[in-house]
């Protein structure tokens, strides 16, 4: 037997735990869409007067109107079919205050020259605001022929024919 120096054990290699990787952290501010805010925005336009901006510089819950009106333009979720809703909703509620505000003023019987005045310039605001929120009802060019829709060109060759006709048969 051979006697020498002994060997040393030789270790098996220990596999380490491998480190799970944190979810990445998203930079900047947080995403402040939410259903909640949405339906909060959208309730108080068709329920109020207001404007956007108004509506959120009043409420500290609620994001800038820049915010918002970014969600518009990108359509998140489907806000802007919701906020056009919403907008036309303001119209017709405009334009049940413009009725308010005039039986409001026909009840008193001493109105001076100023509280005329002042009522007509609510009305004429709130009926200019209902004519962009929603100028098919309250426009000041209502189409009541063609629903809004472009005539084709088939149809006015149609008007060609027959004019041409019923001229000639005279």
């Amino acid at each position: 037997m051979k006697t020498g120096p002994a060997k040393k054990p030789t270790k098996k290699p220990v596999k380490k735990a491998a480190k799970k990787k944190a979810p990445k952290k998203k930079h900047g501010r947080p995403d402040l869409y939410t259903e909640e805010v949405a339906a909060k925005i959208l309730h108080l336009i068709s329920t109020t007067a207001k404007g956007l901006s108004s509506i959120c510089k009043s409420d500290k819950s609620l994001p800038s109107d820049e915010t918002v009106r970014k969600w518009i333009n990108e359509d998140r979720e489907g806000f802007l079919g919701r906020y056009t809703r919403a907008r036309e909703e303001q119209a017709d509620l405009l334009a049940e205050e413009i009725v308010g505000i005039s039986d409001e003023v026909s009840r008193k019987k001493a109105l001076s020259h100023e509280a005329v005045a002042a009522a007509r310039l609510r009305m004429d605001a709130r009926k200019w605001v209902a004519s962009k929120l929603k100028p098919k009802k309250y426009g000041d060019k209502i189409d009541h022929t063609t629903d809004g829709e472009s005539l084709n060109k088939g149809f006015f060759d149609y008007l060609k024919q027959t004019s041409g006709n019923a001229g000639s048969q005279g």
